[in-house]
């Protein structure tokens, strides 16, 4: 498995994707978070929505999410 990082996504062989949030909610003691499935593995991702501003969110399968709902991934 290839780990996508944010320096591969101009790269000729990096695919880009938009993820889907199916369901969000807050945890204790204010997080927000996003649930949404991996546009490649199908794996459901949980996020934090700080995390994803900041410096994103990594799938198992490689794959990295950022703040514009977009994924990466080098194929």
């Amino acid at each position: 498995m290839i780990k996508t990082r944010f320096d591969d996504i101009h790269k000729v062989n990096c695919e880009t994707r938009k993820i889907e949030v199916h369901r969000d909610g807050l945890e204790h003691p204010s997080s927000r978070i996003i649930y949404f499935n991996c546009p490649w593995c199908k794996n459901e991702v949980k996020a934090y929505v700080w995390s994803m501003c900041g410096g994103g969110k990594r799938c198992d399968c490689g794959a990295i999410f950022g703040s514009y709902g977009r994924g990466y991934k080098l194929t």
